[in-house]
């Protein structure tokens, strides 16, 4: 389960993106985790949307996954910030969010910052993923092409 939480963090980290958290102990929790592409990440408790949205084309992001806690609130603001920024013609990854529920749900994780009770087990299984995916499947493609 860890594994393919790492797997769909590594596939958003691959290029450049914006993560989305609702404070600063979720932001603590995903600063933790490594990334092949630093994300932006950025508390929306903090911001308005129209900043946010200013912060994203300043540092030209086009890509959002939005990580607001797995709760009623949480599910407010996701949907709230979704159609906002869909609207402003960022691509929101919603179906890798919908994927680290269900993944987080079976962990039994609804706030984001309880993501730091997994983060020494992921942060031992990305460094060989993100080495992995950076250099051996690069060599594997060039063999087989």
């Amino acid at each position: 389960m860890l594994e393919k939480i790492c797997d769909i963090w590594l596939k958003v980290t691959s290029e450049k993106v914006a993560v989305l958290v609702e404070g600063r102990n979720d932001k603590i929790a995903i600063k933790e985790l490594p990334s092949i592409v630093e994300p932006e990440i950025i508390e929306t408790q903090v911001h308005r949307f129209e900043i946010i949205v200013r912060k994203l084309k300043r540092k030209g992001v086009k890509r959002v996954l939005i990580l607001s806690d797995f709760d009623k609130k949480g599910a407010i603001i996701n949907k709230r910030l979704e159609n906002f920024l869909k609207k402003e013609g960022f691509v929101v990854l919603e179906r890798e969010r919908n994927k680290l529920w269900f993944l987080f749900h079976q962990l039994k994780i609804n706030h984001i910052e309880e993501i730091k009770r997994f983060s020494h087990i992921i942060k031992e299984q990305l460094p060989f993923l993100i080495y992995y995916k950076k250099y051996c499947s690069k060599s594997i493609d060039n063999q087989v092409h």
